[in-house]
C-alpha cells in the first residue's frame, strides 16, 4: 500500500490525500485500520536475549515500540501505543 509507506516515510495525511485523490479522513482511517490489525511477530524463546527497545512517534497520536533481539537479529515483539 503506497499510502501507508508514504506515511511511514513522514508524509502527512493532507499530502497523501492530495496525491491520492482521497480525503484526509479516508487516509487516516485506512492507516489506523492497518495499524490495529497488523500481525504480531512470533516470539522465539531466547534465554540469553538482550532486548533493544526503541520507540518511534508518528505525529502525536501513535508511538510504535519495537523489541529487537540483538542475538537473533529479529523483532521479537512490537506494540502500538495510542497517545502518551
Amino acid at each position: 500500500m503506497t499510502w501507508f509507506k508514504s506515511w511511514l516515510k513522514g508524509a502527512n495525511f493532507a499530502a497523501i490525500a492530495a496525491f491520492s485523490g482521497k480525503s484526509d479522513k479516508t487516509i487516516k482511517n485506512t492507516v489506523r485500520c492497518f495499524l490495529k490489525s497488523a500481525p504480531k511477530p512470533k516470539i522465539i524463546p531466547n534465554p540469553n536475549c538482550h532486548l533493544l527497545i526503541d520507540g518511534t512517534w508518528f505525529g502525536n497520536e501513535y508511538c510504535l515500540l519495537v523489541y529487537w533481539d540483538s542475538q537473533l537479529k529479529r523483532v521479537q515483539f512490537w506494540h502500538l501505543v495510542e497517545r502518551e
